[in-house]
């Protein structure tokens, strides 16, 4: 094809269209296979991709059951259709040991994520090669360069497909460090990033500074009058301290979920 370039024409193939999306859902579907809620959920993961929509679809046909006198509702929440899986995780495979090294911290960073964090949470001295090679994969795409450089990954299913090749212990490493990488980076603002620094310690090693974000962040959605999230914060805090075993600090929390219920 390469002597013949001048005889070709690029056509780029966009997404479904959200009416073509459900369209093609209605087709593949067997009539009340599942109510619109999980069908509606299906499609937003698919991100009008034909391929991902039909074998997400087929995942959770077979989920539900042959019973077919009803509609079921299905949760596909972590649902990763094995085919795709396979797919996914084989490309991940293939890249070199630091690529493959890099797309995993990426994916724990978040769909979205500032290559400056991915670079203080994954240092390397073949770093931008490292990225490059993602984008040349066409794993992740840039989506600004201003005020950062940030990037996405190309689907959703492709970052739950590089979460899935982390053991348990190596997500939670991960997730430590990028915690830290947040935190030194927003090391002139903390308050403004609370939540974000305790999601990622919460899920970590090192629970003590997920105690500490959990706590600040809860004091903060209280202050905003968000008490439901102020509430779920505390819970989680909680948690945590009976976790490690913080007498003090578990009933200071208690003390101040009580507050917070009886609070106008």
């Amino acid at each position: 094809m390469s002597e013949f370039h001048h005889r070709t024409t690029e056509l780029p193939l966009t997404p479904l269209t959200d009416l073509a999306a459900r369209t093609l859902a209605d087709l593949l579907l067997p009539e009340r296979a599942i109510d619109d809620a999980t069908r509606d959920g299906i499609l937003l993961r698919a991100e009008g991709n034909p391929l991902y929509l039909r074998e997400l679809l087929t995942s959770v046909v077979e989920e539900s059951g042959q019973d077919r006198s009803r509609s079921w509702s299905v949760s596909i929440r972590h649902l990763l259709p094995s085919s795709l899986e396979s797919l996914f995780v084989a490309r991940i495979d293939r890249l070199p040991p630091e690529a493959r090294r890099l797309v995993q911290v990426a994916a724990v960073i978040g769909r979205e994520f500032p290559v400056k964090i991915l670079q203080r949470a994954a240092p390397s001295e073949g770093f931008d090669d490292e990225l490059a090679t993602l984008l040349r994969a066409d794993l992740i795409r840039e989506v600004r360069r201003y005020p950062q450089l940030e990037c996405t990954f190309r689907h959703g299913l492709i970052q739950e497909a590089a979460l899935s090749t982390l053991t348990p212990g190596r997500l939670r490493e991960i997730h430590g460090r990028v915690g830290a990488a947040f935190e030194e980076f927003f090391a002139g603002s903390p308050h403004d990033h609370l939540e974000l620094l305790a999601y990622h310690y919460y899920r970590s090693d090192d629970q003590s500074r997920a105690m500490a974000y959990l706590e600040q962040a809860a004091e903060r959605a209280a202050g905003l009058g968000a008490a439901p999230q102020a509430g779920e914060l505390l819970r989680r805090a909680k948690k945590v301290a009976d976790r490690l075993g913080d007498v003090q600090s578990a009933r200071r929390i208690g003390e101040r979920q009580a507050r917070l219920e009886v609070a106008p």
